[in-house]
């Protein structure tokens, strides 16, 4: 499962990466071709550059949410602790204000969806 699979990756950087080694250039490829096939697309991934995929893209939207919220909604999904942790650890940390927008994710759902809503207004 793609729990398990989680576990086993973010509690070993090697495996991550040798995971990584195996499935990045397929998923690149599968996502360039579709950002080009369609006219918008959306993208939902905590590792946007690390497969350099903000290129293809005009605009660059990153949610965020302080540290402490992020553990609390995963312990919530059923994750251990550890694995939250290491999980946080290895991904990018946020990219700087000047190349994207910025929405904060500290409050509820429709909070998040007001905030996007107002951004797509302005970019529309």
């Amino acid at each position: 499962s793609r729990k398990k699979l989680g576990e086993i990756v973010f509690r070993d950087k090697e495996k991550l990466n040798e995971l990584n080694n195996i499935f990045s250039p397929i998923l690149k490829t599968e996502i360039i071709a579709r950002i080009k096939q369609y006219k918008n697309t959306i993208l939902d991934m905590a590792i946007l550059k690390q497969y350099a995929l903000n290129i293809y893209l005009d605009i660059v939207i990153f949610v965020d949410a302080d540290e402490k919220i992020r553990v609390k909604r995963l312990l919530k999904r059923g994750f251990e602790l550890a694995d939250i942790k290491n999980k946080i650890a290895m991904q990018n940390p946020a990219p700087s204000p000047g190349e994207i927008l910025f929405i904060n994710n500290f409050n509820n759902l429709k909070s998040l969806e007001l905030e996007l809503d107002n951004i797509l207004n302005i970019i529309s």
